[in-house]
């Protein structure tokens, strides 16, 4: 098994990793130590090197925002409780506690990403191992069934209005909000099923290709959203 696939600082997700002892990472099936020189390195999973493949984890793991802000892994993150999370760290990271400007910025980039539900969702997938459907480049295209033409219905209806039609294109920003939640809390159902652990790899793996699909959608609303707020505030479209 290679022990140099990976190599970054430290970080703080990980301080008890001891030199030349693999430890088990948290939610997943990776191993990390740390170098004589505090690196830390992330090793291959067994299953992967018996399949000849290098493991989907490597390089990732070591970047946990859940782990960093001490924080369960799960899609549905109270952001009250978010922010409390990233003060308690952040607060104990500031250079002029005991931390460092890395630490601090670390923790910075962890609260970002757990705010983002696109970066928060991907985050979760590598934790559980299942971040090679972030690199499928079909994935990457694909959508639920029938939403491509569910989308076409919605810009015909965006392009059918009339420029002073405001209550009209106020109604299509919230029928879009509402599809983006709907598309989120199919996200959160899938995750749940994720995290509980149930299911073999193929059935793993299938809702996780779900996930990239629903999040595909969010993207969609994403911009079909920012085009209305412009134009509902006199702006170019």
């Amino acid at each position: 098994m290679s022990e140099n696939l990976a190599v970054s600082k430290l970080p703080t997700a990980f301080p008890r990793l001891s030199p030349g002892s693999p430890t088990a990472l948290p939610g997943s099936p990776c191993r990390a130590l740390r170098g004589s020189k505090g690196a830390v390195v992330t090793l291959r999973c067994l299953g992967d090197v018996a399949r000849g493949r290098s493991c989907q984890n490597v390089g990732s793991l070591s970047m946990d925002p859940f782990t960093q802000l001490s924080l369960p892994p799960k899609f549905d993150v109270d952001p009250r409780q978010l922010r409390a999370a990233w003060l308690r760290v952040a607060a104990a990271a500031h250079p002029d506690a005991t931390g460092t400007v890395d630490s601090a910025s670390a923790a910075n980039d962890a609260y970002r990403s757990l705010l983002d539900p696109i970066e928060r969702a991907h985050a979760l997938l590598r934790r559980l191992g299942l971040g090679g459907v972030l690199e499928d480049d079909a994935l990457r295209r694909a959508f639920p069934g029938g939403f491509l033409l569910e989308m076409m219905e919605y810009r015909e209806r965006a392009d059918a209005f009339d420029a002073s039609d405001a209550e009209g294109r106020h109604e299509l920003l919230r029928d879009a909000n509402g599809q983006r939640d709907a598309a989120l809390a199919r996200i959160a159902v899938s995750f749940g099923l994720l995290v509980e652990g149930g299911g073999d790899d193929r059935s793993r793996q299938s809702t996780a290709a779900d996930i990239a699909r629903e999040l595909n959608v969010i993207r969609s609303f994403d911009r079909m959203i920012e085009q209305l707020e412009r134009e509902r505030g006199g702006g170019s479209p």
